[in-house]
C-alpha cells in the first residue's frame, strides 16, 4: 500500500512505470519534444490509444518528471552559483585577472560559466531521473527548460556584480 503525501511522488512514479505505455512516454519525454513522443507512440501504438489520451500521457508525464525533477534542478542552480560566486570573487579581488586582454578573458569566463553550469544541471537531473527510472543504463541528458536562461541571467549579473565591488572596470 502506497501512502499519498510529498513523500509518495516518486513511490507512485515507480508503480505507475510498471506499465509499458507509460514507460515509453516517460524514457522518452525526459530527452525529446512532445511531438517525436507522440509520433512514437503513433508508431507503437496504431490500434487502441487516440491521439487525445496520447497527448493527455505526454502532458501529465512531462508534468510529473518536472516536478519530480524541480528540488535538483534548483539546488544544483544555486550550488553552481555559490560556486561561479566564489570563482568570480578569486578573478577579481585575488589578482587572477589579467592586465593585457582582460575584456577578453572577462567573456570567456562568463561563456564558460554558463555553459559549464547548464551542463552540471543537466547532468545532475540526469542522475535524478536515472535513480527515478531505477536502471542501470546510461539515460540520455535532458532537455533544456528555463532555468538554463535564468541561470546564464544569474551568471552574468553575478559576474558583473563581483566587478562592480572589486571597482575594476571591465572595458
Amino acid at each position: 500500500k502506497i501512502v499519498r503525501g510529498p513523500m509518495a511522488t516518486g513511490a507512485l512514479f515507480k508503480r505507475a512505470r510498471s506499465y509499458r505505455m507509460i514507460k515509453d512516454v516517460t524514457d522518452r519525454i525526459s530527452y525529446q519534444k512532445r511531438n517525436k513522443v507522440l509520433s512514437h507512440l503513433r508508431d507503437e501504438y496504431p490500434i487502441g490509444l487516440s491521439d487525445k489520451y496520447a497527448k493527455a500521457l505526454i502532458i501529465f508525464a512531462e508534468k510529473s518528471l518536472g516536478k519530480l525533477t524541480a528540488r535538483p534542478r534548483l539546488y544544483a542552480s544555486f550550488g553552481l552559483l555559490a560556486l561561479w560566486g566564489g570563482v568570480f570573487a578569486l578573478w577579481f579581488m585575488a589578482g587572477l585577472r589579467p592586465t593585457a586582454m582582460s575584456p577578453l578573458f572577462d567573456i570567456i569566463l562568463v561563456i564558460i560559466s554558463v555553459f559549464a553550469s547548464i551542463y552540471g544541471i543537466r547532468k545532475i537531473v540526469q542522475l535524478r531521473t536515472r535513480q527515478l527510472f531505477e536502471t542501470k543504463i546510461k539515460v540520455p541528458l535532458p532537455r533544456l527548460d528555463k532555468n538554463s536562461v535564468l541561470m546564464a541571467v544569474l551568471l552574468v549579473t553575478l559576474f558583473l556584480a563581483m566587478a562592480a565591488l572589486s571597482g575594476t572596470v571591465l572595458i
